[in-house]
């Protein structure tokens, strides 16, 4: 008889966290972190193009083959390691699965990649077994691929499917499979996706020869985005946890005389306010109802504890919990993280069956006046004549030798976008100090006692054709509308460039003929904008511009 003991530290792990530190350029752990979805969120995933994955009820792990290796293409069995959060985020753990005999993972034809994963034990027939559930692929043949779409990343890992398969064979106490993920069309006319997904993947796992799953509810996975490192709730990346509201989880300190902390030491407080009397009440969190006697040894001074919200209790100002099971391999929530899913909680989303759906009016419910607006004009955003206009722009003059160079610039509104978004995506980046010179016009600092002039020929610098500016209808969302403004490349004049001075400049190359520019001006301000070229395609100008516009 099988019995699957448990996974254990790797002793001379720093040759595994070196090759993964060198691979990712990330000392702490990469994994991305989906964020709870609350009412709030839910036109942002409702215009998105997402699929759905059943959430295990697992341990997160990124598993990297042929760590030790130097040349990640070569061939031959490699040997799986798993990497963990530490408890901390940054103290980073090796482990390896141990059975009862004594034996470790046997070395697999996997190709060198990370992979990340949840691994889940289950015992059947007297057997117990590990399996690691793979979700999301960030390294293959040694290349970081975390840029791509998941649509990419995902058929890049299908291509490990023959590797699973054949080594599965081969080991019945460790298996690897890779989740399947689900497409939300399938699911749009569904009266409850929720159950008829988990149907649809417990008879999947019935299949394989696998006991039936525990799931915690669902995955909700924008398509056409990167990965990305952390939270997954910045900037379009959008990537959400959605759990029935019975099954709502928070992962807390546990202290002295079994008080529930946050990770700071501190009591964790929140605003409620009675929908019936309007009362306002400054909750806390109860001791946890059916606390176990016995406590696991920690590492860390801390002792990390799941809870699953209950109940409110009002008169005595407390969210009630119930224990879950201690987390060794975590450490507590941020306190955003504690209010999202409390939020979800109190006001949760009870039925999928409005997000899947293509119908706006589905979720009206959840939306706010500013989201409304945005379904209410979607349709009216680019009119013809402005989309006729940018088209123009767009197009390559045939006797452009005999004509002044051209270029447009896109002036969003005054909105925050961080630099992040665009870091994450691994477009090509280029850092510059820029200045403006009468004598010599838009000038590059390629050091502080080195210029070069941006031009070749006479100081030249653009300059703004004012006639034939386009501006889109954005005014009802942002108080102020898209500009698009024609420039040409002119002859310097002193007076031109009077005013002007070092600009630090950082370069995303989107296209051939785009660029996303921000500049960082001495005094303080942080400004961006999109720089086209004639030659560009204007349907990809306007999935650029919708996009910045949605961040």
């Amino acid at each position: 008889m099988f019995v699957f003991n448990k996974m254990q530290r790797v002793e001379f792990s720093k040759p595994v966290l070196e090759q993964y530190k060198n691979r990712t350029k990330q000392k702490d752990f990469i994994g991305g972190n989906p964020v709870t979805l609350e009412s709030k969120h839910v036109y942002n995933l409702w215009r998105k193009n997402f699929n759905v994955t059943p959430k295990v009820d697992g341990t997160r792990y990124l598993c990297i083959f042929d760590s030790v290796r130097l040349n990640p293409k070569s061939t031959g069995p490699k040997k799986p390691f798993f990497i963990d959060r530490g408890g901390s985020g940054t103290h980073l753990r090796v482990f390896q699965p141990k059975h009862t005999t004594g034996n470790l993972p046997s070395p697999r034809n996997f190709p060198a990649c990370i992979l990340d994963g949840e691994m889940v034990s289950e015992t059947k027939k007297g057997r117990t077994r590990f399996i690691y559930w793979i979700f999301d692929i960030l390294s293959f043949e040694g290349q970081m691929i975390t840029g791509l779409s998941f649509d990419q990343r995902f058929s890049i890992l299908q291509t490990l499917n023959k590797y699973c398969k054949a080594e599965n064979q081969d080991s019945n106490w460790l298996s690897f499979e890779i989740k399947p993920y689900y497409s939300r069309q399938f699911y749009s006319n569904s009266k409850d996706p929720y159950e008829d997904i988990k149907k649809e993947f417990t008879g999947y796992c019935k299949q394989l020869g696998f006991s039936k799953p525990v799931l915690d509810g669902l995955i909700l996975n924008d398509t056409s985005t990167p990965y990305v490192k952390g939270p997954w709730s910045r900037c379009d990346n959008i990537q959400h946890k959605w759990k029935p509201q019975e099954e709502q989880t928070i992962d807390m300190v546990l202290g002295k005389n079994n008080k529930v902390l946050g990770r700071d030491g501190k009591e964790y407080t929140y605003k409620y306010t009675d929908k019936k009397t309007q009362k306002e009440y400054t909750l806390r969190l109860d001791k946890p109802a059916d606390l176990p006697s016995d406590k696991p040894k920690q590492e860390n001074k801390e002792l990390v504890v799941e809870l699953r919200l209950t109940g409110l209790d009002l008169k005595r100002q407390v969210i009630k919990n119930s224990w879950v099971r201690y987390r060794t391999d975590k450490q507590a929530n941020a306190y955003k993280t504690i209010n999202s899913v409390v939020n979800a909680w109190i006001y949760p989303v009870k039925n999928l069956k409005s997000v899947f759906a293509r119908d706006p009016r589905k979720i009206t419910k959840y939306l706010t006046r500013y989201q409304i607006l945005r379904v209410l004009h979607r349709s009216d955003l680019f009119s013809q004549s402005n989309k006729a206009s940018l088209k123009k722009l767009c197009k390559k003059d045939s006797t452009a030798s005999k004509k002044p160079i051209r270029k447009f610039v896109i002036r969003l509104p005054n909105k925050s976008v961080p630099i992040e978004c665009f870091e994450e995506r691994d477009f090509p980046k280029a850092v510059l100090h820029e200045s403006h010179s009468p004598s010599k016009g838009e000038v590059i600092l390629l050091e502080n006692k080195l210029e070069v002039p941006k031009f070749d020929g006479q100081p030249k610098m653009w300059t703004a054709d004012g006639k034939n500016i386009i501006k889109l209808k954005t005014d009802y969302i942002y108080n102020t509308p898209v500009v698009i403004i024609p420039m040409t490349l002119k002859p310097a004049g002193a007076a031109a460039v009077a005013n002007k001075g070092k600009i630090l400049k950082t370069i995303f190359r989107i296209t051939a003929y785009t660029n996303i520019i921000f500049e960082n001006p001495q005094r303080g301000e942080k400004t961006y904008y999109v720089e086209s070229y004639p030659g560009e395609n204007p349907e990809q100008l306007f999935k650029l511009i919708k996009l910045l516009l949605e961040l």
